[in-house]
This record gives C-alpha cells, sequence and structure tokens, in this order.
C-alpha cells in the first residue's frame, strides 16, 4: 500500500528507464513473496467447512479480479484529468484502506478446529 502510493508512481512519473524498471521490479522481488508466503494459509483458515472453502476463495477471489481490472483504466482517467500520478497513488491508497479494513475485520480462526 504505501509502496505503490508513495514510491511506485513517482519513481513512474521520473521517466527515467532505470527507476521505471526499478519501480516495476521491486514488487515482484520483495512485496509479492511477502504476500504469497501467507496467502494461502490465511485463506484456507477463513472457511471452518473445508466443502465450500475452494468455490469461496476461487469467488472472492475472482470478484476482485474483476472489480480490479478497472483500476488501470480509472488510473489512467484520474492521471489524465489530474496530470499528476497524486490522483492514481490517492486512489491506490484509498482503495487499500478499504482492503486493510476489510482484513481487520475478519475473524480470527486460530483456536478454532477446521472441518473436513
Amino acid at each position: 500500500m504505501l509502496y505503490v502510493s508513495f514510491v511506485f508512481f513517482p519513481l513512474l512519473q521520473t521517466k527515467d528507464p532505470t527507476l521505471v524498471t526499478l519501480a516495476i521490479a521491486i514488487p515482484p522481488a520483495f512485496i509479492q513473496t511477502m504476500i504469497f508466503a501467507v496467502e494461502g494459509s490465511w485463506y484456507a483458515e477463513l472457511f471452518r467447512d473445508s466443502r465450500v472453502r475452494f468455490s469461496g476463495v476461487g469467488f472472492a477471489r475472482q470478484m476482485g479480479s474483476l472489480v480490479g481490472g478497472f483500476f488501470p483504466l480509472i488510473a489512467f482517467s484520474l492521471y489524465a484529468s489530474t496530470g499528476s500520478v497524486w490522483g492514481p497513488a490517492g486512489y491506490y491508497l484509498f482503495t487499500s484502506v478499504i482492503s486493510l479494513a476489510a482484513v481487520y475485520a475478519g475473524r480470527e480462526t486460530r483456536l478454532e478446529k477446521l472441518q473436513r
């Protein structure tokens, strides 16, 4: 959330090929690996009943992809209307705060037994 909003977009705005390449290379090398490390267990623990787990995770991910798929269009529109990367960065920060609130509102499942 902080990287994209305050580092990624400003690095893109420099239009320096080295900095743009660096901006694009950092997320897969560092940030995405941290997300993928916990993603599988986090998704599995959201659903106690294993009979609906795969469908629930699949549905949620696809709905997120459907909504998130419009981000480039919205980001370009914000950039075109403001002439600055702070429009798309602010939009990304706004949607990230909503996601963070959703994760925080999720229930703790550490002490629950999962059904098979």
